[in-house]
């Protein structure tokens, strides 16, 4: 057994990773993870712009956010109409 420059016994039997199958799909993964995580940051921004009325909004986001801001809005409008007005005593 021959020792590296370092002093660490070099080991020919095992593969390189490059050879690994599985490591374009692990790459490939990490790559959708990051997209996901790119939309899901952008639809929570344009969230935080929605509720402080902000008059910019990102292109790219998820839909259900903006959807999910609306119905909020209706909702909350809803409930100050249905509210009884305090009464005076």
């Amino acid at each position: 057994m021959s020792l590296s420059p370092g002093g660490t016994p070099v080991s020919t039997s095992a593969p390189p990773a490059a050879m690994d199958p599985g490591i374009p799909i692990i790459l490939r993964m990490r790559r959708g993870a990051g997209w996901f995580l790119t939309i899901a940051l952008l639809s929570g921004v344009n969230s935080v712009l929605q509720i402080f009325d902000a008059k910019i909004r990102f292109i790219f986001g998820l839909g259900i956010t903006q959807v999910k801001d609306v119905t909020q809005a209706a909702v909350n409008s809803l409930r100050a109409q249905a509210a009884p007005a305090p009464s005076e005593s």
